[in-house]
């Protein structure tokens, strides 16, 4: 009779295949036991959690913090701002559930078309977004 493939068998495959062992394979065990334990494989963002963790672990922050000395200053038109910039949607720029989401979010100018500003966020909230379109006058640009 066949054996029956086991989650636990073919990671402990890996783990003698990469030759992980002693006190090193018994906390990679002991992470993977507690993540199948306290979530179940399917009910949560595999790769979400994954990198929460290693950034934390590694000590790195989740979330970029504005610099103490940062200067935004409020975009009145669309010539104002260029690609590269650093922009912010202003804290007060939507009133409505889905974008108040984005208020007080920040990243960097990847275009500007047809009078948007399309922003990629570099602030480490979640979801990650790349590309999001926002009429000038939402935003600030940092000018310090």
């Amino acid at each position: 009779m066949a054996e029956e493939w086991s989650v636990r068998g073919w990671e402990d495959e890996q783990l003698d295949e990469a030759r992980v062992s002693g006190e090193n394979r018994d906390a990679v065990r002991r992470l993977l036991d507690a993540y199948r334990a306290g979530t179940g494989e399917y009910k949560v963002d595999r790769d979400l959690v994954v990198r929460t963790f290693t950034q934390l672990a590694s000590g790195l922050p989740l979330v970029a913090q504005d610099e103490p000395d940062a200067v935004w200053r409020p975009i009145t038109q669309s010539g104002q701002v260029h690609s590269r910039d650093l922009v912010r949607v202003r804290l007060d720029a939507y009133t409505d559930e889905a974008g108040r989401f984005h208020n007080g979010r920040h990243g960097r100018v990847i275009a500007v078309r047809y009078g948007d500003v399309v922003v990629r966020y570099e602030d480490g909230r979640q979801p990650p977004f790349d590309g999001v379109h926002h009429p000038p006058t939402a935003l600030e640009k940092r000018i310090k």
